[in-house]
Formats: C-alpha cells, structure tokens, sequence
C-alpha cells in the first residue's frame, strides 16, 4: 500500500533547489520588542515575501508552522480544541500559497506536532494501545491540514521522526490523511541521518547539512543523470533530498537585538555545491534565517541572487 500513495510530482522532480524558513512563534525581529504571533502573521506581506523568494531562484520553500510552540499560522480548529490559543484568525498559509503560485513557486509546510502535547504520559509508552489517544488527536490535525490545503501545497515535511518511530506511529493513516484529497502532496518524515523509519513517504528529508558530501550522498545508492530517487540502500525510491543552515546560528532567529550572520559559504563554494546536487537531481533545501517581518539578511539575499544567476541564467 506505501507504493499506491507514493508520489511522483515533476515539480519536484525537475526542482533545482528550495528554501526552508523557520519563521514561527518563536521568530525576532531585527530590533525591539516582538509582536505577538497573531499580530505577526496579521501582519506578514506575503506579496513582498514572494518577490524576495522569487528574486532566490527557489524552486519552492518550505515554512515551519508547528516547531517548538507548536502554533499554526491559520485558523485550524482541530489544534485549536487540542491547544487553545495556538491559531490565528488568518490563514497565512493560503495567503502565501497563492502569493508564491503567481511566481511558479510551491509550498510545502513543515510540521512536528509533538505526542507529549497531544496528552501522552511517559509511562503509557510501553503499554499496547495507550498512545492510540494521543494518536488519534494528531492525526485529526492532519486529516484537517490535509483537508484544508489540498491544491495549495505542495507537501509536508514532518520533523522528529524519532520521536514517533518508537510509540508505533500510525505513518499510514496520517501520510493517508494527508493525500486524501490530493494525491500529489508528498509526504517525508525526518529520520535525521539515520534510515527511515516508515515506507509511507515520497522523500527522504537529508537533515545533513549544506555541504558537498550531501550533494552527492553515496553514489551506489543515487546515481547521476538519474531521476534523483535512490535506487538502493536506506533511502530506496525515495526522492533524494537534503537540508541544512545557510548561517551559523540556531534555525529559527530567536535571539532578541542579534544581527543574522553572514553565511557558512562564498557564492562559489555553494554553487558548485548545487551542481554536484543538480547532476544527481539530489534537490537542497537550504534554510535562511528570517527576521520576525518575513526579511533576511542582506548578506545572505545577496549569496542567494549570485546563486540564482548562476544556475539559472
């Protein structure tokens, strides 16, 4: 059954590279004091925001929803019963996914709703059957997202699949959920740099990094000029992808009054990354702090822009 809800899209077949940004509740901005989450997705110029992606030459991003405070840009009424206080009235989602559509540009959302916040206790993990409530509520955020966004997104990238592997995670019916009512959407659950954890997904997330060894993985298991789905090993006829910070820092910019830094790499050490990358269609996705109003560094647009020119011009 894992190979009758796999998919294959071209759009990210054929994708050269993508963006991950942490924006959150979590997110500051480049000075004072930070708006609250409503005020911020309220207020977040998606318009704006699309032309700055736009002007990347990302193929798609990928933006966090639920990390750490396990909030939602949109009006979800599913978590809302779960947590109360963690939506918004807007769908910054939608809002987005039509700003990006005018640019050609996908969206996919990550997601970690995390087990502890769904009511389960410590104790219960060894009990056959306890974890089913606790189940039962993420995947009723699931059934709603996938409900909610079919057409608008592109996929889901669902983080900490350590911490669902081991409490028998129901990977079918949320990857099922999911696609109910878009087939399209993929689905990759992160297993960090260990082998997956389930077949009931389209791509492998690569949490390791922006670096040259990532771009070419291993080269028995993703062959170049191939079609980037790995033809053996952990990862077999998944779709290879890998991610990780463009800056030094945390992921998400949380430090109050602190510049974003420069980037790890120069224009040239990343694009000849992207290539070796390109070759083998193994796609980046490549985090760029955000500030708290949907900008980035200077340092790191400008990176990004020589980038663009590079490989696509």
């Amino acid at each position: 059954f894992a190979k009758v809800l796999r998919s294959k899209p071209k759009w990210l077949t054929h994708a050269r590279y993508g963006l991950f940004f942490h924006w959150n509740a979590r997110s500051m901005p480049r000075s004072g004091l930070p708006k609250s989450y409503e005020e911020a997705v309220n207020d977040f110029d998606v318009v704006k925001f699309s032309s700055m992606v736009h002007a990347t030459g990302a193929d798609f991003i990928v933006l966090t929803t639920s990390w750490d405070l396990l909030t939602f840009p949109a009006p979800l009424k599913s978590l809302d019963k779960i947590l109360p206080g963690n939506t918004t009235s807007r769908d910054l989602i939608a809002d987005l996914s039509s700003a990006l559509a005018k640019w050609n540009i996908k969206l996919m959302i990550y997601c970690n709703f995390r087990i502890n916040a769904m009511g389960w206790k410590k104790e219960d993990r060894l009990i056959p059957g306890k974890t089913d409530s606790a189940f039962d509520k993420m995947l009723s955020i699931y059934k709603e997202i996938g409900r909610r966004y079919a057409g608008r997104i592109g996929g889901v990238w669902i983080d900490d699949g350590m911490g669902l592997y081991p409490y028998n995670a129901p990977f079918k019916a949320i990857t099922s959920a999911l696609k109910h009512y878009d087939k399209d959407i993929v689905v990759g659950y992160n297993s960090w740099v260990y082998p997956r954890f389930t077949d009931f997904q389209d791509f492998y997330c690569g949490e390791e990094g922006i670096t040259a060894a990532a771009a070419v993985n291993d080269s028995n298991y993703l062959a170049k000029d191939g079609d980037g789905y790995f033809v053996s090993g952990p990862y077999k006829n998944l779709k290879a992808t890998f991610c990780g910070l463009l800056e030094p820092g945390n992921w998400t910019h949380t430090e109050p009054d602190k510049k974003i830094p420069p980037p790890f790499l120069t224009a040239p050490q990343l694009i000849n990354i992207l290539h070796d990358a390109i070759i083998r269609k193994n796609v980046p996705i490549m985090n760029a702090e955000v500030y708290q109003d949907g900008s980035i560094s200077n340092e790191t647009f400008a990176l990004l822009k020589a980038v663009n020119e590079a490989i696509h011009k």
